[in-house]
């Protein structure tokens, strides 16, 4: 899928954006040294999302899926189905998503969204600009930004 240009404000269009990890590092995770490292980052971090089995969706936004040079680190809302909490909570590897582990090993801050109709919540509060960013920027208060679907 193609993953759709950068507005004039160098963000996405406003909406949820699949793609596959390979599309999003290639356009995001590349360019710059920056890119490239934080690109490696989100493989390393999608494969232990993936080993660990539970996750349906990763959600990737922040200065990563901008025109932000250099971006600061990568912004995540990881999607597990409500039913899946417990086995989470049990999964031997459970504590190396702990947010301030993911950060410190990966550089992703990680948000877990627990939902079985989508991820509405956090894709709301992801494609809501920051008072910096709105300043930054020159946009209006209400202006929206798309963020990355990616499906595990």
């Amino acid at each position: 899928m193609a993953i759709p240009d950068l507005t004039e404000h160098g963000l996405l269009p406003v909406g949820v954006h699949e793609a596959t990890l390979d599309e999003v590092v290639a356009r995001f995770g590349s360019g710059t040294p920056r890119r490239a490292e934080l690109g490696e980052s989100l493989r390393r971090f999608a494969a232990l999302l993936e080993d660990i089995g539970l996750f349906t969706d990763l959600f990737v936004d922040g200065s990563f899926t901008t025109d932000a040079e250099p971006p600061g680190d990568v912004d995540v809302v990881m999607q597990l189905p409500t039913a899946k909490m417990l086995e989470l909570a049990r999964h031997p590897r459970s504590t190396e998503l702990e947010r301030r582990a993911v950060k410190l090993r990966f550089e992703v801050d990680a948000l877990l969204e627990a939902s079985e109709s989508g991820s509405a919540f956090m894709v709301g509060l992801f494609t809501t600009l920051k008072a910096k960013d709105v300043i930054a920027r020159k946009v209006s208060a209400s202006q929206r930004r798309g963020i990355m679907r990616i499906k595990l």
